[in-house]
């Protein structure tokens, strides 16, 4: 639907977008420095409850996917200082709220932007052969649970959320290797056998919260939950649908090399945010992905590059 509008229902919704992302970063400033004062007051929170800034990654996460359909009908309509003005603010304010993945993501969009403006077929097979490395070689060069725990003491600069997904990793690949060919089962993260061993009482010299177990819910690495649940038909068909999404932005599409640039900037991103955070069967992860995605298929008016 988004890919059929006309150029006038284009120019409306990139409108809407741009005004929609700068009420979203209103909306994280205000919380950011009031101390969830929004929140408090309509979940009717009491002030002495804490409400740590990780409740906003997903905020965090959805501006930094958002800003780049933002950005492009921005530069489809010419409008060079709203547009870095927008890119300025957005980005202080992901780096303003917790999540790293988020920060990371944002730089890495801006990096491969970049790139692809020059070279968007070489960055678009890049991005492929990444995602299938990684989905080869991270079952396996995942270390060991006690070699995390020694990296943890040798490197308390760690976050402890980082030492925490590492054994999560070791603890699916462990899974992967016990079922490769057809998987556990879809969304059977969450019982995965041994999955609420707590590794804080396991592991303490870890530093690892009490609370820590070997598979919270899902892997946090899109990956590693489809090789696990789905095993090798389920992880060919998502690397299929990744392969192809990225061949139609980086070869086949009629885009403008700024369209191109983009999207290429935004599937890098939204696939270091699926392989570093979040279970990929989310309702909200799942929307944000399409309708992100729908906002670059309603964008500017294409013209080949």
């Amino acid at each position: 639907l988004a890919m059929a509008l006309a150029s006038q229902e284009r120019e409306k919704l990139g409108q809407a977008l741009v005004v929609g992302v700068a009420v979203a970063i209103v909306f994280l400033v205000v919380e950011r420095i009031s101390g969830a004062a929004l929140t408090r007051w309509a979940l009717h929170v009491p002030a002495a409850v804490p409400l740590p800034l990780t409740r906003f990654d997903r905020g965090a996460t959805v501006l930094a996917l958002a800003l780049w359909p933002a950005l492009l009908a921005l530069g489809g309509r010419r409008k060079g200082v709203p547009l870095l003005l927008l890119a300025v603010v957005a980005t202080a304010t992901v780096f303003a709220m917790e999540s790293t993945t988020a920060k990371l993501a944002l730089l890495l969009g801006f990096v491969v932007f970049a790139l692809a403006s020059a070279a968007p077929r070489l960055v678009a097979a890049a991005l492929a052969a990444g995602i299938l490395l990684a989905a080869i070689g991270l079952p396996l060069a995942t270390p060991q649970v006690t070699t995390v725990a020694t990296i943890s003491q040798r490197a308390p600069w760690l976050k402890v959320s980082a030492v925490h997904r590492l054994m999560i990793w070791r603890f699916v690949a462990d899974r992967i290797a016990e079922r490769p060919w057809l998987g556990w089962g879809l969304d059977a993260s969450r019982e995965l056998p041994g999955g609420h061993a707590n590794l804080h009482e396991l592991y303490p010299q870890a530093r690892l919260t009490s609370d820590a177990v070997a598979l919270p819910l899902h892997p946090h690495d899109a990956l590693l939950q489809w090789e696990v649940e789905l095993g090798v038909p389920g992880v060919m068909l998502g690397l299929g649908i990744l392969g192809w999404g990225l061949w139609r932005v980086g070869y086949a599409a009629m885009l403008t090399r700024a369209r191109r640039a983009g999207a290429l900037a935004w599937a890098a991103a939204a696939v270091l945010i699926a392989c570093l955070s979040f279970g990929i069967w989310q309702e909200w992860w799942l929307s944000c992905l399409w309708l992100t995605a729908a906002f670059h298929g309603g964008g500017p008016p294409s013209q080949p590059s």
